[in-house]
């Protein structure tokens, strides 16, 4: 084109969009160039806040290359394997690591190479006991990057939870006099130790996954006890009861227990201890029975007391009477033989029917035993005994004490000889018995033998029994009263031994008059 010439529109506009293009690119060259140099910064920054953290970590961290030399070392690791900071950079793995690490170290980094290592354990390096866990990661250009964690507090805590779990299921099964089990929120058995099998009789296959309202009686689950003590666990932390309870063979047993709410890692149910208890209530019931035994056997001396008195003063003193009106009528009556004759026999019959009162008078309540004491009174019981039913008898004491024994003891013992010097007559059929009383430091023994025909101990006891009768169930009573045992020793055609023995108690320090009867 000619110089001076001007150009059109049309002519300029490809040099314009060239130009606004060449301008375009610039930009985006410009725009990309800023990009990267933010990326840059921004990786920059991302390095230093995760070099800050790595620096900060309480655990050791470091990098090797593929020569086993370090590329990064932070703080802690400095400190663990002895150098300072920025001193290890560049220098050999093996030449710096403690010598107690190599070993263990060296196995660790060499299977590294080929995959990721987890591993725990232990060094003596730091101190006695330590316990690291391992993690070694492999790059890409054959290098390392080791992270080392100090776990030995973690270990500890873990062993002692262990510890206490194992403990815990020591306990759990070893208590086989408690039954502990657990249940769910809704009151389905998920735990069973060996006491629960024992004491309800559910073998634990056979209980877990039911109801334990099975283990209530009907009534209870009736009026929903096991319901309610669900609820008064959760409200009040904690409930307890005594209340009868069902075996899987359907039988029943009163029970003391407690149940609490059961939280473990947000799971909630709960866990009841129980005992059995029948034993201990039904100890409670014979106490109270025995204390009503007791008040029984005083009411029944009482009354003895009484009936013996009103025979000898009422009774005993009209047959006085008539006997002095038979002598009398003997003396002054001139009447024949045959008349005398009678007068004799009524004379006779008279005084037999005196001497058997008092008999009577003496077996109810002697005066002996009250005034001179149990050795004295049976003693003479057994001889007057012996007179009156024809049946040889000796009575022997032995060690004999100084004080009284207690009232209750001299007169339950006296009773016991009774009741089986009766049974002689009624069943021995003996000619010779033998009464024994013998003082020890700490007992007083009892013994009645006789040489008659024996009888069937157990099948006497169960006569004795249905018959509502004191016998041979009386005498092992009044013995218990006493704290003491009666033993019974018979075999038909040789004859009977009973032998009582109780604790020596001695009287309170006051005369037995001044005493309430």
């Amino acid at each position: 084109m000619a110089k001076g010439s001007k150009k059109t529109g049309n002519e300029s506009a490809p040099e314009i969009k060239q130009l606004l293009s060449a301008i375009g690119t610039l930009h985006t060259a410009v725009e990309d160039l800023r990009s990267v140099r933010d990326d840059e910064r921004e990786i920059r920054e991302s390095h230093e806040r995760l070099n800050e953290v790595i620096e900060n970590l309480g655990d050791a961290f470091y990098a090797i290359d593929d020569n086993d030399n370090f590329i990064y070392v932070n703080r802690r690791a400095e400190e663990w394997i002895g150098g300072v900071h920025g001193s290890l950079i560049g220098k050999n793995l093996w030449k710096s690591f403690p010598g107690s690490l190599s070993s263990k170290s060296q196995k660790m980094h060499g299977v590294a190479k080929r995959t990721r290592v987890e591993q725990h354990f232990k060094t003596e390096h730091l101190d006695s006991g330590t316990w690291f866990e391992v993690n070694i990661y492999p790059d890409k250009r054959g290098g390392l990057s080791c992270y080392f964690r100090d776990i030995t507090d973690e270990r500890r805590t873990n062993n002692a939870s262990n510890l206490q779990s194992e403990q815990l299921t020591a306990i759990f099964e070893s208590a086989t006099d408690y039954a502990i089990f657990t249940m769910d929120e809704s009151g389905i058995v998920s735990s069973w130790n060996k006491g629960s099998e024992t004491i309800f009789g559910f073998a634990e296959k056979e209980i877990i996954g039911k109801s334990g309202k099975i283990l209530f009686t009907p009534e209870d689950r009736l009026l929903g006890k096991p319901e309610e003590e669900m609820r008064t666990a959760l409200k009040a932390g904690k409930a307890e009861d005594e209340r009868w309870h069902l075996r899987k063979d359907g039988s029943r047993f009163f029970a003391s227990g407690v149940m609490q709410p059961l939280r473990s890692e947000g799971a909630r149910g709960f866990v009841k201890i129980c005992r059995d208890q029948t034993e201990k209530l039904e100890g409670r019931a014979a106490i109270r029975a025995r204390g009503m035994l007791q008040r029984l056997v005083e009411a029944q001396e009482e009354e003895r007391q009484r009936i013996a008195r009103d025979l000898h003063d009422n009774l005993g003193q009209h047959l006085t009477a008539l006997r002095l009106k038979i002598e009398g009528l003997k003396a002054n009556y001139g009447g024949g033989p045959a008349m005398m004759k009678a007068i004799d026999d009524a004379q006779v019959q008279a005084k037999r029917i005196d001497d058997e009162i008092s008999f009577m008078t003496w077996e109810l309540r002697p005066t002996a035993l009250d005034n001179l004491g149990l050795r004295i009174a049976l003693g003479n019981f057994v001889k007057e005994w012996s007179k009156n039913y024809g049946i040889e008898a000796e009575f022997h004491s032995a060690r004999v004490r100084k004080s009284r024994l207690a009232a209750d003891i001299e007169i339950n013992l006296y009773r016991i000889a009774q009741e089986a010097l009766n049974n002689v007559v009624k069943h021995a059929d003996a000619k010779k018995v033998d009464v024994m009383l013998e003082y020890g430091k700490e007992d007083v023994v009892l013994i009645i033998e006789d040489n008659g025909t024996g009888f069937d101990v157990k099948a006497a006891e169960r006569r004795s029994k249905r018959s509502n009768r004191l016998g041979l169930v009386g005498m092992r009573e009044r013995a218990a009263l006493l704290g003491g045992t009666l033993q019974i020793e018979s075999a038909r055609l040789k004859g009977s031994t009973v032998i009582a023995r109780v604790p020596a108690r001695v009287e309170e320090n006051k005369p037995r008059s001044q005493r309430k009867k």
